[in-house]
């Protein structure tokens, strides 16, 4: 199984557990309708749709464009100041380097999957119902 293969599997499971019961290993005890939060189902879609749109106009919004890093944008003072702390150069497969490739061809799979995965995760406990949370 390739890499990319077991990290969204991976991120597939960690999502899924949310929805159900299970709590760092623990089993929740079962709520007395049905179980499900559906709330928080409707949440954890919705947030990784929303996250999976907003990314890439986060990237564009930040300074990471596909003709390069914008001038005064956020992109270019993260560069600037990685290339103060790497001795005059941007590190290759770093924080920077990765955000503008993906500003500049795209988000990849994996990245994708993780980004979902995030909005996912943010979505679940947005929709979750109040008194789930203090049942717990």
């Amino acid at each position: 199984m390739s890499l990319k293969k077991f990290a969204t599997f991976f991120i597939f499971l960690i999502c899924t557990s949310f929805t159900q019961g299970w709590s760092w290993g623990k089993q929740q005890e079962a709520k007395e309708e049905d179980g499900w939060s559906w709330k928080a189902v409707a949440g954890m879609g919705a947030g990784a749709a929303v996250a999976l749109v907003a990314a890439p106009a986060a990237l564009t919004a930040a300074g990471f464009t596909s003709a390069g890093i914008a001038a005064g944008s956020v992109a270019a003072k993260a560069m600037s100041v990685a290339a103060t702390y790497s001795g005059g150069g941007v590190v290759s497969g770093g924080v920077v380097a990765t955000l503008q490739s993906a500003g500049a061809a795209g988000m990849g799979v994996a990245a994708k999957t993780a980004v979902c995965a995030a909005g996912g995760v943010l979505g679940y406990f947005g929709g979750k119902d109040k008194k789930d949370s203090q049942e717990e």
